[in-house]
C-alpha cells in the first residue's frame, strides 16, 4: 500500500523537529523544541510554560517569537486562551482569538495574534505541569497531521519537564544533605558492601585526621581497631540472609578507632544499615570521646571559674582581711574604726590603685555611709576637728589609703 501525502507530511515534520531536539536536554531542549516547531509548522510564535507556585500563574521556559528568543516571563492565567489548556484540555482557536478573549485583547493585539493552538504537558501520573502553545498572525487550519505532531512532542516535552523537576528536587535534596553533613559535630561515614568509604563528612576529616578526597574509596578497615572490626563483622553476619532484618547498633562505651596516623582513640558510635538502589550500605555516626572529655573538662573549668568570679564580684570587702603593722596602717585602722561606727561624711583621697575601694567598703560595713570622692590627691589636713556630719555610700572613683576629714569653711 502506497503512503499518502499526509503520512509523508507527518514523517517530514517529525524528522525536522526530532533532528533539532535529539541531542539536547533541559532548557536547551525546550528552546530547540519551540524553535523547530514554529519553523516546521510555519507559525510566528511558539512557547512552553510551566506552573509557578500557584495553579493560576505560569512562567515560560522558552519563547520563540518571529525568528528570535524572548526573555522568559510570568503571567496570570485567568481570562487567557491558556486557562482551559492548563485545566487539562487541548485548545484550538482557528481565528479571531482576540475577540474570544476580550479581557486580554490588548496583549493579543500587540503581537498580532489571530489563531492559537495549545496542548497540556502532563507527568506520568497525569498531573498537568504546563503547556506547549503556538500563536500565529494568520488563521490555523487545524490539520490533523500537525495536531498529531504537536501531541507527540508535547509528550516528549512533558517527559523532559518531569525529568527537569526531578533533577531540581535532587539538587535541593543534595544541598540540604550537604548542609546537614557539613554542620554535624559528629563524624558521619557511609560504607558500601565491600566496606569501602562512600561518604565522609567534615567532622570525620577532623576526627580521623585526613581529607575527604583521600578517604573516599579507601577500605574503612584501616580506621578500625580490633574491637571495632569485631563489632562490624558480627553485625554484618547477623544482617545477611533472606530472613535477616538489619537493626541499628549503638556502642556507647569501650570502643576505639584509629586515626589516619594510626593513633588509637576512644569513640561512641552508632551503625545503621540502609538499602539504596538494591544495594546495602552502612552509615556510622562516631563521636571522639577524648574530644568530648576535653570539652567537658574545659566546660567544668570555665563554670568553676565563673562561680568563683561571681562570688568575688558579689562578696563585700572585709575590713578584717586588711593586714599591716606599720604606724601608718595602725593609724589608718584607727581612723576607719572611728568612722565606721558613725553617720559621718568621709573624703578618701589618693592615687589610683592604693586601696581606696577597700577602705570605702570597710567604712561602709556597719552603716550605709556616703563616701565623698575626690578625683586627684589632696594633702591631708591634720589637726582639724572631725566634722559633725559625714557623707554616704561608696560608689566609684579614685580611692586613697588615707582618710582626711573635711574641715568646715573658715
Amino acid at each position: 500500500m502506497s503512503r499518502t501525502s499526509t503520512d509523508l507530511h507527518i514523517d517530514q515534520l517529525l524528522r525536522i523537529i526530532a533532528e533539532g531536539t535529539a541531542a539536547v536536554t533541559g532548557d536547551d531542549f525546550m528552546r530547540s523544541l519551540v524553535r523547530h516547531l514554529a519553523e516546521a509548522l510555519d507559525v510566528k510564535y511558539a512557547f512552553v510554560a510551566e506552573f509557578t507556585e500557584v495553579k493560576t500563574r505560569v512562567g515560560t521556559l522558552a519563547f520563540w517569537a518571529d525568528g528570535e528568543f524572548l526573555e522568559n516571563f510570568e503571567y496570570d492565567l485567568p481570562g487567557t486562551p491558556c486557562e482551559a489548556v492548563l485545566a487539562g484540555e487541548m485548545r484550538l482557536y482557528k481565528a479571531g482569538v482576540q475577540d474570544l478573549f476580550p479581557s486580554h485583547r490588548e496583549e493579543l493585539a500587540a503581537i498580532g495574534a489571530e489563531s492559537y493552538l495549545a496542548i497540556p504537558l502532563a507527568d506520568r501520573a497525569g498531573e498537568v505541569m504546563g503547556h506547549l502553545a503556538l500563536i500565529d498572525v494568520k488563521p490555523m487550519s487545524g490539520d490533523p497531521s500537525e495536531l498529531s505532531v504537536l501531541r507527540i512532542f508535547a509528550a516528549r516535552a512533558g517527559a523532559e519537564l518531569e525529568r527537569m523537576r526531578a533533577e531540581e528536587l535532587l539538587r535541593r535534596s543534595e544541598e540540604r544533605l550537604g548542609s546537614i553533613l557539613a554542620s554535624a559535630m559528629d563524624a558521619i561515614v557511609t560504607i558500601d558492601e565491600s566496606r569501602r568509604i562512600t561518604l565522609f563528612n567534615n567532622a570525620a576529616e577532623r576526627i580521623f585526621g585526613c581529607s575527604k578526597s583521600w578517604a573516599q574509596g579507601q577500605p574503612f578497615d584501616r580506621f578500625l581497631s580490633k574491637g571495632f572490626r569485631n563489632l562490624l563483622e558480627r553485625h554484618l553476619r547477623e544482617s545477611t540472609g533472606e530472613s535477616a532484618k538489619p537493626q541499628p547498633v549503638w556502642a556507647p562505651e569501650g570502643l576505639t578507632a584509629l586515626r589516619a596516623n594510626r593513633e588509637e582513640f576512644p569513640i561512641e558510635a552508632t551503625l545503621s544499615p540502609l538499602e539504596l538502589g538494591g544495594k546495602r550500605y552502612y552509615t556510622f555516626i562516631l563521636r571522639d570521646v577524648d574530644e568530648r572529655r576535653k570539652i567537658e573538662a574545659e566546660l567544668h573549668r570555665l563554670q568553676t571559674e565563673n562561680v568563683f568570679l561571681q562570688e568575688e564580684i558579689s562578696a563585700p570587702y572585709r575590713f578584717e582581711e586588711m593586714i599591716g603593722g606599720s604606724p601608718a596602717m595602725r593609724s589608718l585602722f584607727s581612723d576607719v574604726e572611728q568612722v565606721a561606727g558613725t553617720d559621718s561624711t568621709v573624703l578618701i583621697i589618693g592615687e589610683t590603685g592604693t586601696g581606696k575601694e577597700r577602705i570605702a567598703h570597710a567604712c561602709d560595713r556597719p552603716h550605709a555611709l556616703h563616701v565623698g570622692l575626690q578625683a586627684k590627691p589632696a594633702p591631708a589636713r591634720s589637726g582639724s576637728p572631725m566634722p559633725s556630719t559625714i557623707s554616704a555610700r561608696a560608689r566609684t572613683g579614685f580611692w586613697s589609703s588615707s582618710i582626711a576629714p573635711r574641715c568646715p569653711p573658715n
